[in-house]
């Protein structure tokens, strides 16, 4: 063999060698997915290729969605409402659980509980009676037929209101996890919900 030809040779290895990142099988790509936060995902990976992007849309992804992550971001000015209905969007209504952000609002609440029907658990463990309020929590869970479960602030649920909308809204309750449960909560859920299967005031 001669030099050129050793190097004609070398040339169409490395053309070989050559893949777009559009090649990655699509199985690798969720498998990837599945261990990146919410955010990565969306603001990054995703944005790589058309591909990739198309990947993103896969709903089994998005049944189990985390959005504390959103907290984390550095230097962000904006509320979280246009990323959660971003998210939303993204999952074709397949979310069937969700973590919300701390500055999660009513808003944010109903636009899940309207566009992803199939909720069966989400959490909120939002400080702040101003960004939601009790009557949109009560809105939410009356639109929630399959929901098994939540965790929730103890003061959206201090006045009973949400609980009862839970008895005929949502036969497949069984779990209630409170934060920072007060006394007078406590004697709302043994009045409204005494069959309750499981109880977390951790």
């Amino acid at each position: 063999m001669s030099l050129a030809d050793f190097g004609e040779g070398r040339s169409k290895v490395k053309a070989t060698m050559k893949r777009s990142w559009e090649d990655l099988d699509g199985d690798i790509l969720l498998s990837i997915y599945a261990r990146l936060c919410v955010t990565d995902i969306i603001l990054g990976a995703s944005l790589c290729c058309s591909f990739w992007y198309k990947v993103s849309k896969e709903p089994s992804l998005w049944r189990d969605v985390d959005l504390s992550c959103f907290d984390f971001i550095e230097e962000k000015d904006v509320s979280p409402g246009p990323f959660i209905r971003l998210v939303v969007t993204r999952s074709q209504g397949s979310i069937t659980s969700i973590t919300f952000p701390l500055d999660a609002s009513s808003d944010d609440l109903l636009v899940v509980a309207e566009r992803c029907p199939g909720l069966r658990h989400f959490d909120i463990k939002n400080p702040s009676s101003y960004l939601m309020n009790n009557a949109a929590l009560g809105t939410a869970i009356s639109k929630l037929k399959e929901l098994e479960g939540m965790a929730i602030g103890d003061h959206f649920i201090s006045d009973g209101f949400a609980l009862e909308n839970i008895i005929p809204f949502c036969p497949k309750f069984t779990k209630l996890k409170v934060y920072d449960m007060s006394w007078s909560t406590m004697w709302q859920i043994s009045r409204v919900m005494p069959q309750i299967d499981v109880l977390d005031i951790s």
